[in-house]
């Protein structure tokens, strides 16, 4: 009876424990949640955990700590720059090796200025003040340009933007629009940076409302246009694109500032050659910023392109001179197969594909693996800090988990998602992860309920 007893008991705790409340939301959505205590892997809360769901930019945590884990934070992607000297004229060659952050908003010392700057001191050094072309070498990635499992609506639009061989600005065009006084009339075109001359045709119209409904549509040199809403009697609104033909807009971008240094530069070529090394002399090359100021930017701002370049060297590894998409993917899931014992359904690196599927458990296990590698203080140094930094500034502030949460979020369309860790009372330290898929309730206000949830399922429960 003593023994029945307490096994009785225990299945109660337990049973208590493992059936945590789901979050308090209008019912219509799927919920996957679960806590788990770091040092012991006890299980805190539960619910759901094993179910799949979309996890948007969750997906990011996957794809920043494979490039710890098989690259090491160290790591730095290269550019390389070659001169072919010719009977009378000589000629330079870029090979990307898939660097986002050249001219990027968020790395100062990638300017394609001091790019510029560099590549004609090398230049100089060589006697050349004279180059007839200036080309790009794109074997880097093999096979398709761009990922299956994005969609339409996504791949024209900046957060959209698909890493190449070359990278420039992010990868971003701003185009800049001007709108009728009155409402319902046909906006235009006014003006575009970087410039470039490709065809985009557009069907913005004017109307009353002050935010914006603009979205491009399609990508390089196919049928792009730009279509939705604009406040009216605007003289210059600014909606952000893909940049189309990047790597030509890269070579263009750096013949520019060569012009600045004193090199004549007679013509920016639009196809990519492929170098031949007998004819070519490597003069120069250039490296990204270290792997984790590209995955703790890529955390703390959610840069889809910097993920999707991310996961490219993972697929191409130290020592690799090509990567594709698929190799990309399959990185992804192996990497992910090892650290959560289960491959990911996973299609990209970013979380832009709203076929990812992942489940709370699979996000928990990979941060209890993380938590047991040399890399575990780089990798929560990426993250963002709840109520405080990155996506998460505004997320728990004035709760409990302010200053105590490090994270990351993911959002798309119906899909709210947390995962990270969290540092409870007595020194205790917590994974967690948070998915809701098909909320209808405004994102606010789930935001605000799993916040509430999380604290009180670490904080206030006995």
């Amino acid at each position: 009876m003593t023994a029945r007893f307490f096994t009785a008991i225990l299945m109660l705790l337990y049973s208590t424990v493992l059936n945590a409340q789901r979050i308090e939301l209008s019912g219509t959505e799927v919920q996957s949640a679960l806590v788990v205590d770091v040092a012991t892997g006890e299980i805190i809360a539960e619910y759901n955990c094993k179910q799949r769901l979309v996890p948007a930019s969750l997906t990011k945590l996957v794809t920043t700590a494979a490039a710890l884990d098989i690259l090491g934070q160290d790591y730095r992607i290269k550019t390389e720059f070659y001169l072919v000297r010719g009977n009378k004229n000589a000629s330079l060659i870029v090979r990307g090796y898939g660097d986002p952050t050249t001219g990027s908003e968020y790395f100062e010392e990638s300017s394609i200025s001091l790019v510029a700057s560099r590549v004609a001191e090398a230049l100089k050094k060589q006697g050349i003040l004279h180059l007839s072309k200036v080309e790009f070498d794109d074997s880097y990635i093999k096979g398709p340009g761009y990922i299956d499992k994005h969609v339409w609506e996504d791949m024209g639009n900046y957060y959209g933007a698909t890493p190449k061989s070359l990278n420039i600005y992010d990868n971003i065009q701003n185009i800049y629009l001007s709108s009728p006084q009155k409402a319902g009339e046909l906006c235009s075109i006014i003006g575009r940076t970087p410039n470039e001359d490709s065809q985009i045709d557009c069907y913005v119209q004017s109307y009353s409302g002050k935010s914006d409904s603009a979205y491009v549509y399609g990508v390089d040199d196919g049928c792009r246009y730009i279509s939705g809403a604009i406040p009216a009697g605007q003289s210059s609104y600014k909606v952000k694109s893909v940049l189309p033909n990047v790597q030509y807009g890269y070579c263009n971008e750096l013949s520019k500032e060569l012009r600045n240094t004193g090199i004549v530069v007679d013509m920016v070529m639009q196809e990519s050659v492929e170098i031949d090394m007998t004819e070519s002399e490597l003069i120069m090359t250039t490296y990204s910023p270290t792997v984790l100021e590209m995955i703790t930017m890529t955390n703390q701002k959610s840069i889809n392109m910097f993920a999707e370049a991310i996961s490219l060297a993972v697929a191409a590894g130290k020592d690799g001179n090509s990567s594709s998409w698929g190799e990309a993917t399959r990185s992804l899931r192996a990497f992910g197969k090892r650290t959560m014992g289960i491959e990911p359904e996973l299609y990209d690196g970013s979380g832009l594909s709203p076929f990812n599927s992942l489940s709370s458990r699979e996000l928990v296990d990979l941060l209890l693996y993380i938590s047991r590698q040399p890399y575990s203080k780089s990798f929560r140094e990426s993250l963002a800090k709840a109520g405080e930094t990155g996506t998460l500034s505004s997320w728990g502030r004035g709760s409990k988990l302010q200053g105590r949460t490090i994270g990351k979020s993911g959002t798309m369309t119906g899909v709210i998602g947390y995962a990270g860790y969290v540092n409870g009372n007595n020194g205790k330290e917590y994974a967690f992860s948070i998915l809701v898929n098909h909320a209808i309730e405004k994102r606010q206000d789930v935001r605000a309920k799993v916040a509430k949830w999380l604290s009180h399922t670490i904080f206030d429960s006995k």
